[in-house]
């Protein structure tokens, strides 16, 4: 069964397939189409510790990994010294990644942290950094999760439409039904998947969206 994401990253599990790799915990949607992206350059946003990026680097690709966090920026440099991967210390919102560069894209639980007036404009960037046949891997938060209705019966109101505020300069974003598929409908999609999933250490669930997307090889746009 896939993991879904959660505030502070997503419920992992260790990786386990012919590329099994017991010292990583990524998440398991990343593990089951990690096959199906050509290999090539891939893009780590949101990259945190630098997990999945190290995962995609001992597969093979040529690996950037994205990520403005300064407390998580220490672990994901010594990672990416470590296990061959580069580090860029920008937020995705305010960097735009060269057109038709990417043969696989992971924005695993970062899309939800996103400015809401900034999240056509992120995923369209990430849509055009794909080359022709990469693979588009996302995951976010939806609105069925407990922690959305915790927010909706707090003192604290919404700064937009199913957005809060974490800290200063910071929000969380719960996705609408197919809202993710429609910001990626410019690609081919493959899988998509809202879903709730029992979590016993929560006495609960949680509630999230998986898409996996394509860029179809016939398409080509401009840069």
């Amino acid at each position: 069964m896939r993991r879904i994401a959660s505030e502070g990253g997503y419920n992992r599990r260790v990786a386990s397939d012919k590329r099994e790799l017991p010292d990583l915990e990524v998440p398991d949607f990343v593990v089951e189409w990690l096959g199906h992206a050509p290999l090539g350059r891939a893009l780590d946003v949101g990259a945190g510790s630098g997990q999945v990026a190290a995962y995609l680097a001992r597969a093979g690709f040529d690996v950037e990994a994205v990520d403005p966090n300064e407390v998580a920026l220490p672990e994901l440099r010594r990672r990416g010294k470590a296990e061959g991967f580069r580090v860029r210390e920008v937020s995705i919102a305010d960097w735009v990644p060269a057109p038709n560069q990417y043969a696989l894209v992971v924005a695993a639980a970062v899309l939800h942290f996103v400015e809401p007036e900034q999240i056509a404009a992120v995923c369209w960037k990430l849509s055009r950094a794909l080359v022709p046949g990469g693979l588009l891997l996302a995951e976010v938060l939806t609105r069925d999760d407990p922690s959305y209705q915790a927010r909706l019966a707090g003192d604290e109101p919404p700064l937009a439409p199913a957005t809060f505020a974490l800290r200063p300069g910071s929000s969380i974003h719960y996705f609408g039904p197919n809202e993710l598929r429609e910001l990626f409908s410019e690609l081919e999609i493959l899988d998509y998947e809202e879903s709730r999933r029992a979590v016993p250490s929560l006495a609960g669930f949680r509630a999230g969206a998986t898409l996996i997307g394509r860029r179809s090889p016939d398409v080509q746009w401009a840069a």
